[in-house]
């Protein structure tokens, strides 16, 4: 005849007390408790114990409790790195970009892979194991940090996104960026441009061909203490545009933007120059100026032979004039005969010169095939001495010579 039976095992072990347990059914002297411990080996080698082993029950059941609850921690993957911050101590800003690497390590149970990488700030890059990581095994996060243009202390944040329930998890890079001299350059920089600045004072677009608009990235650099806001631009070409001006540039930190230059819309031939201009809070300086100057040339298709023949030419009756010898603060004249030696109309687009001491006056800009025009050139010599070279380019729509040269020679006595 089968007994039923129960039984109750408490323990005080540390503080610890085992819960009531009792057997669903008992057979003869043999107690089942393998429904307790449910898929536990150490259970189904209990079952095996008489009554005659009583005694021992209560710490094998202990033993069991203790085996069994460390079977269900650390399931899945852990990331653990050996270390999560890192200070890179002064450096100067010419060192260029930081490196540093953070080793993990998976202390879990299963695979482990990092889902993203998130850096606080642009001027940090990431790299890091994009392969599994299995238990035990190592993997790592590089980091990256640009030091140009960003005066002062620095601390940045990386948030690391593991396939692990920890959530995510952060690193941290510092460091000093201190410039190459002194402090007295940067102290004169101050000075003269205020906490905030343009990184470079121009931008260049040459060639900038009238069929294209050039994009640039401007950089406004804050070396102050405090934040600096952008209020307004106060000056602008017309053939300028900006995209994403910042609002507001933070201490240390660079802000970008876009610098659209169009070629269509200059209006003028050869070098041209002018400047943008944002009007700050900046305590010094509250004007920041970006000078824009730009080589103009009209763009020309690729053409045959035959296609060539059919364009306007243009010619000079001779490319050179020397004026020979003369006392400074002579005015001299003289003329060149400029010629429209192809199949289709010359547009000359402009004569230009390097040097407001020569001045050209001529008639028309347009010239049919076969006419032609003067140009009367005068050079001012007042407070020059020495041997003189000018030139004088001549614009035009000749796909041959787009810009044409001639020369003003001359020497200048006292």
């Amino acid at each position: 005849m089968k007994n039923k039976s129960h039984f109750t095992v408490q323990s005080n072990f540390y503080g610890w007390n085992a819960a009531e347990a009792k057997t669903p059914e008992s057979t003869g002297n043999e107690i089942k408790v393998s429904h307790i411990f449910k898929d536990n080996y150490f259970a189904q080698f209990l079952s095996l114990y008489s009554s005659n082993n009583m005694r021992l029950l209560p710490f094998l059941i202990l033993l069991t409790c203790g085996s069994y609850g460390l079977q269900g921690q650390n399931k899945g993957p852990l990331l653990r790195f050996l270390q999560d911050e890192y200070n890179y101590g002064p450096v100067s800003e010419r060192t260029g970009d930081l490196k540093h690497r953070f080793d993990f390590v998976n202390d879990g149970s299963g695979p482990l892979w990092l889902n993203s990488v998130q850096p606080s700030c642009a001027c940090t890059t990431p790299q890091w194991s994009h392969d599994s990581i299995y238990p035990g095994d190592t993997g790592y996060v590089e980091v990256s940090y640009s030091t140009y243009a960003r005066p002062g202390e620095f601390s940045k944040t990386i948030g690391i996104y593991p396939n692990t329930p920890q959530g995510v998890v952060i690193i941290t890079i510092k460091g000093e960026v201190y410039l190459p001299n002194d402090g007295s350059e940067e102290a004169q920089r101050r000075m003269y441009y205020g906490d905030l600045r343009f990184a470079e004072s121009y931008i260049s677009a040459d060639p900038l061909y009238t069929n294209k608009v050039d994009t640039f990235t401007a950089r406004l650099v804050n070396s102050g203490a405090q934040t600096v806001g952008i209020i307004e631009v106060s000056k602008l070409p017309g053939f300028v545009r900006l995209l994403n001006v910042p609002e507001s540039v933070e201490p240390g930190e660079t802000a970008l933007f876009q610098v659209l230059v169009d070629g269509s819309k200059v209006g003028k031939w050869g070098y041209v120059a002018d400047q943008i201009v944002l009007l700050t809070d900046d305590p010094i300086i509250g004007n920041k100026g970006l000078n824009v100057v730009a080589n103009v040339k009209e763009f020309f298709p690729k053409m045959s032979k035959g296609q060539l023949k059919k364009q306007p030419l243009v010619e000079s009756d001779r490319y050179e004039h020397a004026f020979g010898e003369h006392r400074e603060g002579a005015i001299l004249h003289t003329s060149f005969t400029l010629k429209n030696s192809g199949k289709s109309p010359l547009v000359i687009h402009d004569i230009v010169t390097d040097c407001a001491c020569v001045s050209i006056g001529w008639t028309s800009k347009t010239l049919a095939p076969g006419e032609s025009v003067e140009l009367k050139v005068s050079f001012d010599t007042v407070l020059r001495q020495g041997a003189q070279v000018r030139p004088i380019k001549v614009v035009s729509n000749d796909p041959r010579r787009p810009e044409m040269m001639m020369y003003l020679k001359a020497t200048l006595i006292p």
